[in-house]
């Protein structure tokens, strides 16, 4: 029973009943026993990232600025679409629902270093320069 539990929980499967949980293991189409859990199983967590998704023709990238989850691929599932960034045009043209980006990084997206970039020339994130210069700081020799 321990190890049905186990493998049930690492494909992923999230149960959301309240305790006691009551499951009929079903085989060969029968129901076959039951399983009773006394416990409640965290739900697992997300993490989500915004990045960029390539779009575009060959040699002739564009970019959707996304909110996905971190597992799937660049061009993969994404949870919402929240901007767009062109590269090609001089100077670069990115747009942004700045709405929306601010909302995910108050849930906790973690941006990847290029929209980071592109939202701090937005202005939605604080400009981290200082803190790292405080970082690289020699202390007085006394």
């Amino acid at each position: 029973m321990s190890k049905l539990l186990d493998s049930h929980r690492e494909s992923g499967a999230l149960w959301l009943c309240s305790p006691p949980h009551v499951f009929t293991a079903t085989v060969f189409g029968r129901a076959s026993f039951q399983i009773v859990e006394l416990f409640d199983i965290e739900l697992e967590s997300f993490v989500i990232k915004l990045r960029l998704r390539r779009m575009g023709a060959k040699k002739r990238p564009s970019y959707r600025i996304v909110a996905a989850d971190s597992r799937s691929k660049r061009d993969g599932r994404i949870v919402e679409q929240i901007g767009f960034y062109d590269p090609l045009t001089e100077p670069a043209t990115v747009t942004l629902n700045e709405e929306r980006a601010a909302y995910w990084l108050s849930v906790g997206a973690q941006p990847t270093e290029t929209v980071h970039i592109l939202l701090r020339n937005q202005g939605l994130i604080a400009d981290d320069k200082v803190e790292r210069a405080a970082k690289h700081v020699k202390p007085a020799a006394s």
